[in-house]
């Protein structure tokens, strides 16, 4: 669910790492020789690039593998402790890199300690403003949430207290059928972007009729399982049933230990 707006939210993570890599080089080469704008250090940072090439796809590889584009965990202190190691990791792979096969006509390695304090310094920065003006802003979408359980509560915590997820739970109805009656009206004056229903709703025609016209509304429509899936990333247990084990468990192996994984993740 909403996985090409995932994706997208992590490519623009993506480039701006590049892009404060290449600028980090600038500001070391620019720091280590007590000059900021001439041509000479235009000429090093040019000198610079193949060989730290390299190195930032390595770093890069590296972040990923510290789940440092994950938005969830973007207020998370262990976030902030994976930087720092991830960036020691990173700095002492570069300089091995460099011992192996020193570049020709340049020496890194003053410039390669400036280089990871600088890069981790406007990386948490990046981070932070991503995290607090980005996500929430530009990339948030408005719910309305029905149904009222343990989880749901749970649910609408971790999305309030993690806003750089990108959502925003404009109003929760703990009853279905005054929630829905209501729902309309919610998706025209709030802007809302997508309608959060239980797994197990019993409507009648009415309500139906109501739904089925807030398709036309531009407003996605999801099950509460699915979404609680995608955003705390475990399945509630209230879904669990035999229902739940023909509809995800079928004769393929790979989907049948997805399945117990989930499960156990609970």
């Amino acid at each position: 669910m909403d996985k090409p707006r995932q994706k997208f939210k992590k490519f623009i993570l993506f480039i701006g790492d590049i892009f404060l890599l290449y600028l980090s080089l600038y500001i070391a080469l620019a720091l280590r020789n007590l000059s900021i704008f001439d041509e000479r250090i235009l000429q090093l940072f040019k000198g610079h690039i193949i060989p730290f090439s390299p190195i930032i796809i390595i770093w890069i590889i590296i972040f990923i593998v510290f789940d440092l584009y994950n938005p969830k965990f973007f207020k998370d202190i262990n976030f902030y402790k994976n930087i720092v190691i991830a960036t020691l990791i990173s700095f002492s792979t570069s300089v091995i890199i460099f011992y192996i096969n020193p570049p020709a006509g340049i020496t890194p390695k003053t410039v390669l300690l400036i280089y990871t304090l600088t890069f981790m310094t406007l990386f948490t920065l990046w981070r932070y403003f991503y995290s607090k003006t980005i996500s929430p802003k530009i990339f948030s979408r408005n719910i309305v949430l029905l149904g009222n359980t343990q989880e749901t509560e749970e649910l609408v915590s971790t999305i309030e207290t993690i806003p750089q997820l990108g959502y925003k739970i404009i109003i929760h109805y703990p009853h279905i059928d005054f929630g829905i009656k209501n729902v309309q009206n919610e998706i025209r004056n709030k802007d809302i972007n997508l309608v959060v229903i239980p797994d197990d709703i019993n409507i009648n025609n009415e309500s139906l009729k109501i739904l089925y016209e807030s398709i036309f509304l531009n407003v996605d429509f999801v099950y509460f399982s699915s979404f609680y899936e995608f955003i705390i990333k475990r399945i509630p247990l209230s879904t669990i049933n035999e229902n739940w084990f023909l509809k995800n468990i079928s004769a393929n192996p790979n989907q049948i230990n997805d399945s117990i994984k989930r499960v156990l993740d609970v």
